[in-house]
């Protein structure tokens, strides 16, 4: 089985390695359970078998009068398991080498010579066992007695006193363990420890779940403040116990970093105001508007990057909102301001946003759009997982391979998207984040035909 062919989960793939391992060896249980069974019957059907055996060559040596011998072979023959011929010489011709002729022939001699005192000289007594399954039966004739198990039929060669050769054939059957009976054993057996498996790996599994779910939340919502439970195996408490210690970590130096980026914003203030003051009084007229549109492009990275990393909108509480109306509100203020702005789509129910953050990250999309297209459109869609809301333009795009740089903070397309169309290169990067405090993303596409659709996906 390949990787790409495995589940795509740790549940999965533990699940399938756990329930593969029990079908393994429950297999593996049954076929030596059912060897060392039927092994086991094979030779006490055998052992039976050779006592029969002894007991006729105990009587067929006692009778030496041929008419009084004659009449005990017809009388044994009787016996439906037992065959006895007189023969010109040993059948079998030679003694059998398998475990179970060998067996035959050790309790045959060890019953002639202990119970009956009749030694036999090695030469004198050849064994065989034939094994046949009880479904094909002897000669093709099928008992319904022996259905299930195996037939054993013992052939005993012996040179008795007289000089004659006799051939004893016992026949018996060692009914096996029932195949269906062994088959609905494994299966319940199958059934238990598969429950067990998908049981044991849900629990393992499920912490690790849990810190998917947080890490993801986490990334969306900084200020979340309650800690993952460290509870599960060690190596999983150890896990969260790290990623409990690292959203600390995290959140610390994003403080500091506020901290430090609102003094620098703090500090640079009164010499911004100063310097403004001066290039007032500059002359001529062409420079000292040069000096100024510097100083409010300045002004307007600071502001862009305090919002950028500023938490304001984090702290803003999600309320439930008429998503329709709030985005044809948005298209007709811009229609009022005279901008080329249309809205479509629609959302039967309520939907939770941070309503300030999801207007902000909305404004710069329409923003860079009329900047590059002179015109936007905004489309609603509900799916099943929440919301989705594109942008679209019908400007130059952007091409593929600047797709996702775009996003990076200050980073502007050259020549597609000049210095001379304004901004600071913050916009698309406060647009993903606000988007991503909503508990969506932003991605950027470029249209069949020409422009660029900003599509923000918003999950419920």
């Amino acid at each position: 089985m390949t990787a790409r062919r495995l589940p795509g989960g740790l549940f999965g793939r533990l699940a399938l390695l756990l329930v593969s391992a029990f079908l393994l060896l429950h297999l593996v249980t049954l076929f030596t359970v059912r060897f060392f069974t039927d092994r086991q019957a094979a030779r006490n059907e055998v052992a039976d078998q050779a006592g029969s055996l002894a007991l006729c060559l105990r009587l067929l040596d006692h009778v030496r009068e041929q008419g009084a011998r004659a009449e005990l072979v017809r009388r044994l023959e009787r016996l439906d398991t037992l065959d006895i011929r007189l023969t010109a010489g040993p059948e079998p011709e030679a003694q059998s080498g398998d475990d179970l002729s060998l067996y035959l022939r050790f309790r045959l001699l060890d019953s002639l010579a202990n119970l009956y005192g009749l030694p036999f000289q090695a030469d004198h007594l050849r064994t065989s066992v034939r094994r046949v399954p009880a479904s094909r039966g002897v000669d093709g004739a099928v008992t319904p007695e022996a259905r299930g198990g195996m037939i054993y039929q013992s052939q005993v060669a012996v040179l008795l006193h007289d000089g004659c050769w006799y051939s004893l054939i016992q026949t018996g059957v060692a009914a096996g363990p029932s195949p269906h009976i062994a088959l609905l054993t494994l299966s319940a057996g199958s059934l238990v420890m598969i429950a067990l498996a998908l049981w044991l790996v849900h629990r393992l599994v499920r912490p690790l779940h849990r810190l998917a779910s947080v890490a993801e939340h986490f990334g969306r919502d900084v200020e979340c403040r309650e800690p993952l439970p460290e509870e599960g195996p060690e190596e999983v408490r150890e896990a969260s116990r790290a990623f409990n210690r690292m959203r600390e970590r995290v959140r610390a130096a994003m403080a500091q970093h506020e901290r430090m980026l609102a003094s620098v914003a703090h500090d640079l203030r009164t010499p911004l105001t100063r310097l403004r003051l001066r290039v007032e009084q500059v002359r001529p007229a062409a420079a000292r508007d040069k000096l100024l549109a510097d100083l409010d492009a300045l002004g307007a990275i600071m502001a862009g990057s305090a919002e950028l990393t500023g938490d304001a909108a984090a702290r803003e509480a999600p309320v439930p909102t008429d998503m329709a109306a709030f985005l044809e509100s948005m298209a007709a203020d811009r229609q009022e301001m005279g901008q080329d702005v249309r809205f479509s789509g629609q959302c039967a129910e309520a939907f939770p946003i941070r309503e300030k953050a999801l207007r902000r990250c909305l404004e710069n999309l329409l923003d860079n759009a009329l900047r590059h297209a002179g015109h936007a459109e905004i489309c609603l869609e509900r799916q099943p997982d929440g919301l989705r809301i594109d942008v679209l333009d019908r400007g130059p795009g952007i091409p593929e391979e600047e797709l996702q740089r775009v996003f990076e903070p200050f980073y502007r397309l050259d020549p597609a998207r000049a210095r001379h169309t304004g901004g600071c290169g913050l916009g698309l990067s406060i647009a993903r984040a606000t988007a991503r405090l909503n508990n969506g993303d932003l991605a950027l596409f470029n249209r069949a035909g020409g422009g660029l659709c900003a599509r923000l996906l918003l999950r419920a």
